[in-house]
């Protein structure tokens, strides 16, 4: 089940785990490790993202409002935090959150480095592609929307977000045209927001 906010929800949620983060971290960098409290925000959300972690939101968890997410994120901030300090610097497994899976070095994760202006607000816009990613693929590849689909892999998948000039370069396209793709892929996460899409999308 995917959990989807608003971009000021995100904003929220980003708020409240970063304060929790830093009542862990109260430096910016932990030496022996280092990885600071936006690290640890950063890492968290990843693995609510990525398919391959266990990291994910159920129907048995209720409505994703912000805070049931924040609450059930700060116990995935805690334990991988947990697991950095006992595994020590970069290779090793979080304890019930994630199975199987190696965490990464902390200071590649996130959209931005930790601390750079605009990361944050980056990050959200990573999110709210994220969050309805597969849905408006789904209906952009329904509708024979080439353009629409290149642009959401390549910032979903291709080291994204990309500002619009920056997303032209890559494309191949014009940044007008970015525009215009945008338009339509406003149309489609419209679309992509309402339940029958989400229906189709999952079968």
């Amino acid at each position: 089940m995917d959990v989807v906010l608003s971009s000021e929800e995100w904003r929220s949620v980003l708020k409240r785990l970063g304060a929790f983060a830093k009542t862990l971290v109260s430096v910016d960098v932990v030496a022996g490790l280092g990885i600071g409290p936006e690290d640890l925000v950063y890492e968290t959300l990843r693995r609510l993202w990525d398919p391959a972690t266990t990291v994910k939101w159920s129907a048995d968890k209720g409505s994703p409002t912000v805070p049931a997410v924040v609450g059930y994120l700060k116990v995935v901030l805690k334990n991988y935090f947990l697991d950095c300090l006992r595994k020590g610097a970069y290779t090793h497994t979080a304890p019930g959150v994630v199975s199987g899976t190696d965490c990464e070095d902390a200071r590649s994760l996130g959209p931005a480095p930790a601390g750079s202006p605009g990361s944050s607000e980056r990050l959200v816009d990573q999110i709210l592609v994220t969050q309805l990613y597969s849905r408006a693929r789904f209906i952009a590849e329904a509708e024979d929307d080439v353009e629409v689909v290149l642009y959401l892999d390549l910032q979903v998948d291709g080291g994204g977000p990309y500002q619009n000039a920056e997303a032209a370069v890559e494309l191949g396209v014009t940044p007008a045209d970015v525009v215009n793709i945008k338009k339509r892929l406003g149309r489609i996460l419209a679309r992509a927001r309402q339940p029958q899409a989400a229906a189709r999308a999952r079968t």
